[in-house]
């Protein structure tokens, strides 16, 4: 199992911070918006309710068409995965090549 920390890259000018799991057969990304806490029990709730919904996925390896090396700003160690249905995520990683290599890796 391979785990670390990641910035979802939504759009331009959207990140969502979040975590990239390899495990087994399954690529997993979970990411999720995050809000300020307004406090009291209204405030805790309306976070909850907001931070709950994932913003990524679970594929299967296998379900991966490609895996590209993009660039946002002046990081280039992005993760561009496509899958076999034309979804297409932008995750920035600490360290592209290994990534790609643990991919490939589980790809049968």
């Amino acid at each position: 199992m391979k785990e670390t920390n990641v910035l979802y890259l939504k759009s331009k000018i959207m990140a969502l911070p979040g975590s990239l799991e390899l495990e087994n057969e399954y690529l997993i990304l979970n990411a999720h918006k995050q809000t300020i806490n307004l406090g009291g029990f209204l405030g805790s709730f309306l976070k909850k309710k907001v931070e709950e919904k994932n913003q990524g996925f679970k594929w299967n390896v296998n379900e991966i068409k490609t895996i590209a090396k993009g660039k946002h700003g002046f990081q280039d160690n992005v993760l561009e995965l496509t899958n076999i249905h034309d979804e297409t995520y932008r995750i920035l990683v600490k360290n592209f090549d290994e990534w790609n290599t643990a991919i490939l890796s589980k790809k049968s």
